[in-house]
């Protein structure tokens, strides 16, 4: 397949409106909510839709230190990281993503680890 995993999700407007639903499920997981209590959300967004459309191959760069620098007050866990891979993977059946693109983007994703979870 030629597209990118970003065109099967949808360019833009697709990973505008997985970045949407996405944070609906995270903000409602008290798990994980409390990285997230005091962040301007239209933001957060935004930045969600910009790495993800990265990392799904958009052709647009992103520098991944961005990430450990973002993270590293967080003291995020691995159960953390793997609750938000959770709920990414929902929000992407939610929008009946082809199982092999699916596995692509949590796959993708997975290798983000390192930058987000600190100890």
């Amino acid at each position: 397949m030629s597209n990118s995993l970003y065109e099967q999700l949808g360019g833009e407007q697709g990973m505008s409106r997985i970045v949407h639903d996405f944070y609906d499920r995270v903000i409602a997981d008290n798990e994980v909510n409390h990285f997230f209590k005091n962040s301007d959300m239209d933001r957060q967004k935004q930045h969600m839709s910009h790495f993800l459309g990265a990392a799904f191959g958009s052709g647009e760069d992103y520098d991944a230190r961005l990430l450990t620098g973002a993270h590293a007050k967080l003291q995020a866990g691995h159960g953390h990281f793997d609750k938000v891979v959770e709920h990414l993977k929902d929000t992407l059946q939610e929008h009946r993503i082809p199982q092999q693109a699916l596995n692509q983007a949590v796959d993708q994703i997975s290798g983000y680890r390192q930058h987000i979870v600190q100890h």
